[in-house]
């Protein structure tokens, strides 16, 4: 009887089980593909996000007064006075962002090409020392960037060239520096004949300085 029963006990279990798994399967395989839809519909949101924010920058400095004073023009003639040519046809919009406090709010400014806005951040230098100008990016892109300056300040320790990105962190091998200074090093040391015999077979390296992490 005991036999008999662990036998039934087992049966009954399995077929439980079989079921169980039958009715599951199909639930299981709805979820994973609606994750995988959500991540291309995530996907699709930040591709539309960074390309609506492709042409924008924010400029910092710039003087908030209550008179009614047209942005567009006092951000194209500030930019053209630096020695970066920027007319107001080239501007699409400008406006204030942020609520209105005693500092002066940002101007985001929206030019026509991107390659003009690439222009004004390559020459930001040349900005007055009161002004100066951000990319325009999301508030994730933002918390991201945060999560990586730590990991960028550990790289750059290392004597590696590393910069942030968009969202990612770039490191470039060794900075030039150390790699002078290992130069020197091996050039001062003499080689004898059986240092070139002995030496390894010199192997292509591969081109794998680029480096990128993601938090």
């Amino acid at each position: 009887m005991d036999k008999q029963t662990t036998t039934l006990t087992d049966s009954i279990t399995k077929a439980v089980l079989k079921k169980m798994d039958d009715k599951l399967t199909p639930i299981i395989e709805e979820n994973l593909f609606l994750k995988n839809e959500v991540e291309k519909l995530n996907e699709k949101v930040k591709r539309l996000e960074f390309g609506k924010k492709e042409n924008n920058s924010i400029l910092y400095g710039f003087e908030e007064s209550n008179e009614h004073i047209n942005i567009v023009e006092m951000v194209s003639k500030t930019l053209s006075d630096s020695g970066i040519e920027v007319h107001k046809t080239d501007i699409n919009k400008a406006f204030r962002i942020g609520k209105v406090k005693e500092k002066a709010r940002p101007i985001l400014i929206n030019m026509l090409n991107a390659w003009k806005r690439d222009e004004i951040l390559r020459n930001k230098k040349k900005l007055p020392k009161n002004i100066y100008v951000k990319e325009d990016f999301s508030k994730e892109v933002l918390e991201r960037r945060k999560e990586l300056i730590p990991h960028l300040k550990e790289e750059r320790k290392k004597g590696r060239i590393a910069y942030i990105k968009y969202d990612k962190l770039v490191v470039e091998g060794e900075a030039s520096g150390m790699r002078d200074k290992r130069k020197r090093d091996q050039s001062a040391s003499p080689k004898t004949k059986n240092d070139t015999e002995n030496a390894p077979t010199k192997v292509n390296k591969i081109n794998a300085f680029e480096k990128m992490y993601r938090i």
